[in-house]
């Protein structure tokens, strides 16, 4: 019973809002006002957490008839309910930092039919339907990351994937530029598997220990994240294993520099360029949109490779560890 009793709170409060927040829309808008709501993903790690100063720093120097709302969210079952939640507010637009572009999509659509501007920023939506898309370059990155392995490996040898979110878009992007180049490039070198290498450093060791089991000759390890990537090494240290001898990954923080810093014959030699500020040109994207001025569809920021034999150049252009 107290459930029910739940439920029916809860549909009473979406309908009431909705029916409130469109009053406001129209009283905003005769104001010339936008109210634009933000989703934001898991702030779990730095690169998140450093999206959102960004959205704050940006969001401060916007019209002043421009109101945002932060939507925050746990978990991907939390976002899509706070999708839901916005749908019944009637905004104006909606900035979306998805966490799963799967689960995401249909809320995402709906909320555009709706009527709100979209722009998504980071992680791409399993859909087409979106009016921006502000994001680094994936599939550029996978490329840049495919041809140093290639080369760092003189043209042969074993690679294994550890990926980000397996099967969504970020995954399949950050794969299809690798995949390409390794296959017309470097036709020797073997592609062994891809599994989910998760976004924590225990996620990561957890995950290359299994994948150390499986194949006895692995020459380098493709991840998708930093965090994980340190974890792989951890795991692969601890296993005596030689025959890894390079990680490269996306998007380093902090963290990763001082690891480098510390342990300068790591074998995790190197990232490539993820600028959260990505999150600011979602902002400017949405207030343009707002206005009326036209927009790129996709706005993506390069893709450059940070490796550790040029730290001292890229070091400070990362996140701290905390995000601030």
């Amino acid at each position: 019973m107290k459930k029910v009793g739940y439920i029916v709170v809860m549909l009473v409060l979406i309908v009431g809002m909705s029916a409130f927040a469109a009053g406001d829309r129209e009283a905003a808008a005769a104001e010339g006002e936008f109210r634009v709501a933000v989703a934001m993903s898991p702030m779990n790690n730095p690169f998140h957490r450093t999206l959102y100063r960004f959205f704050e720093e940006e969001i401060e120097r916007a019209p002043a008839n421009f109101r945002f709302r932060f939507y925050f969210s746990d978990s991907t079952d939390v976002q899509v309910n706070n999708m839901e939640v916005i749908l019944a507010g009637n905004y104006d637009g909606v900035i979306i930092s998805t966490h799963d572009g799967n689960v995401m999509a249909g809320p995402a659509e709906r909320i555009r039919r709706a009527g709100a501007k979209t722009v998504v920023v980071n992680r791409g939506l399993n859909t087409d339907e979106w009016d921006a898309y502000v994001t680094g370059d994936n599939v550029g990155g996978g490329e840049n990351i495919a041809r140093y392995m290639g080369e760092y490996l003189n043209g042969e040898g074993n690679v294994y994937v550890l990926g980000l979110a397996v099967g969504t878009p970020l995954f399949n992007d950050r794969m299809s530029g690798f995949e390409r180049v390794m296959r017309e490039e470097f036709p020797n070198i073997r592609i062994l598997g891809v599994s989910e290498g998760t976004n924590t450093i225990e996620g990561g060791f957890n995950a290359m220990e299994n994948v150390l089991q499986a194949h006895p000759t692995i020459h380098a390890v493709y991840s998708h994240d930093p965090f994980g990537a340190m974890g792989q090494e951890q795991a692969i240290n601890n296993a005596g294993r030689t025959d890894v001898r390079l990680i490269m990954s996306f998007a380093p923080d902090q963290s990763v520099v001082d690891h480098m810093r510390a342990n300068p014959d790591t074998i995790f030699r190197g990232n490539v360029a993820y600028p959260p500020a990505m999150s600011a040109e979602a902002v400017r994207v949405m207030v343009r949109l707002l206005q009326g001025e036209e927009v790129p569809r996709e706005t993506i920021m390069s893709a450059e490779l940070m490796l550790i034999e040029d730290l001292d150049e890229w070091a400070d252009t990362v996140p701290s560890v905390t995000g601030r």
